[in-house]
């Protein structure tokens, strides 16, 4: 299965409870994942951090990212591992909402943010045959 099948439906679950408007110059700097997990409906919910994944990003000037994001072949979630460059774009949607562009193929690409400092939190509904929930939270560093 390809990342783009597997995230085919992004929600944005909530806003950031800050309420403050973001704009590209507060999202600029590093982040690193506190929370990556996958839940698919019928198997058990897989904490990509506690198996060895990473996701680190950061938000450069001008709307644009570098990073890594690592996902262990170990954590069952595909039957090969993940290790992809975050090089991409972001763009602001709204008040607190940022959407996430790769350059090449990720599993994160098309994500979309909602910014409540100093967190990004994503949360991708997973559509049939493999329903279930991603969650990915990002804390600035």
């Amino acid at each position: 299965m390809t990342p783009r099948m597997l995230a085919a439906v992004v929600l944005v679950i909530g806003c950031g409870s800050s309420g403050i408007p973001t704009s590209p110059g507060q999202l600029n700097g590093s982040y690193q994942a506190t929370t990556f997990t996958v839940e698919i409906q019928g198997q058990q919910k897989v904490d990509v951090l506690a198996s060895g994944g990473s996701v680190t990003l950061t938000i450069n000037p001008g709307l644009t990212t570098a990073g890594r994001l690592v996902i262990p072949a170990s954590t069952g979630i595909s039957g090969a591992p993940y290790d992809e460059n975050l090089a991409g774009t972001y763009r602001v949607l709204g008040k607190t909402v940022i959407q996430f562009t790769a350059l090449g193929p990720s599993f994160v690409d098309g994500y979309t943010f909602t910014s409540d400092p100093p967190e990004l939190r994503a949360f991708v509904s997973l559509q049939a045959p493999r329903a279930g929930l991603i969650s990915l939270v990002l804390r600035k560093q």
